[in-house]
């Protein structure tokens, strides 16, 4: 009686567990956004935004106030903040890049101000599975 229940099991597991990921509200009060995550990755809030990692990358994304700051002047605060090696910046299409070291880890941070004049979107990209962490950026979406 039970033995057509079981053969459905690998089924049921194979759907819920193929199943892409639905995309989750993360960030500040202020600047809510939702990202679906790749499969295989596990995402985590962090102060004003999400962590995503598969244990071989990670992925940050966060929104905070720049205090007046353009993405220029916060990418030298945060590199010396964060106290990132080898850092060398430079920016295009009013996007600043943070190149470096955290940890002996290679690191690209990306910076770029929010319509709002007062907000900055971090996003800190870290590992090999560049493709993986690209798509899940490109998912961002405003919450609000």
């Amino acid at each position: 009686m039970l033995r057509p229940f079981f053969t459905l099991i690998p089924l049921l597991a194979t759907i819920l567990f193929s199943h892409p990921a639905a995309a989750e509200t993360y960030g500040p009060d202020f600047a809510r956004f939702t990202i679906k995550p790749e499969p295989g990755w596990t995402a985590k809030a962090v102060t004003s935004g999400v962590q995503l990692t598969n244990d071989k990358s990670v992925l940050i994304f966060q929104v905070v106030k720049s205090s007046g700051m353009s993405p220029e002047e916060f990418a030298k605060r945060l590199i010396n903040d964060a106290q990132i090696e080898n850092a060398s910046y430079s920016t295009e299409d009013e996007v600043c890049t943070i190149d470096g070291r955290k940890s002996g880890v290679k690191i690209r941070i990306l910076l770029s101000q929010l319509d709002s004049k007062d907000e900055i979107a971090i996003c800190s990209f870290s590992g090999d599975d560049e493709e993986a962490m690209q798509r899940m950026v490109t998912s961002i979406d405003d919450a609000q």
